[in-house]
């Protein structure tokens, strides 16, 4: 943008509001990023949160697969020792 684009900008933006009206409208700008940031961090957040619940419920199924399958060796070594005794 050039700075005589800006200057228009402001002209029109004084012409629709008017010189009492510019504080209370950058204000409302000001909020409004204020509050576009926070929403943008908290979904940051949100995402890497979700990255770490995902990475964990991860480890935990290569946890409950290890258990599976340590269960069936044990139970496949019970079998085989009944059919031994008979």
């Amino acid at each position: 943008m050039r700075p005589w684009h800006i200057v228009v900008v402001v002209l029109v933006f004084l012409l629709f509001f008017g010189i009492p009206k510019l504080p209370e409208l950058a204000r409302a700008i000001g909020r409004s990023l204020r509050i576009f940031k926070a929403e943008t961090k908290d979904l940051m957040s949100d995402d890497v949160q979700s990255k770490a619940d995902a990475k964990s419920t991860s480890e935990l199924n290569k946890g409950v697969k290890s258990e599976q399958t340590e269960k069936s060796s044990l139970t496949g070594e019970v079998l085989d020792a009944e059919r031994d005794k008979r």
